[in-house]
């Protein structure tokens, strides 16, 4: 079955840097996607997955 993606990045205000996903219909099962660091700074950031009307939030921390 196909489901719409987003995935999105945050900052620790909450301010939305930048969207990771296609933004479309993807079939279920298992997708990798990358997440282009090198612009952010060292820091705690919020990745935000929402599957229809599901909405999971992951906290990452970024060490360079």
């Amino acid at each position: 079955q196909e489901s719409n993606l987003q995935i999105d990045l945050y900052d620790m205000n909450g301010r939305r840097l930048k969207n990771i996903s296609p933004n479309s219909y993807l079939q279920a099962g298992t997708h990798q996607f990358l997440v282009e660091a090198k612009e952010l700074e060292a820091g705690i950031y919020f990745l935000t997955i929402r599957i229809e009307d599901t909405i999971q939030t992951r906290k990452l921390s970024l060490i360079k």
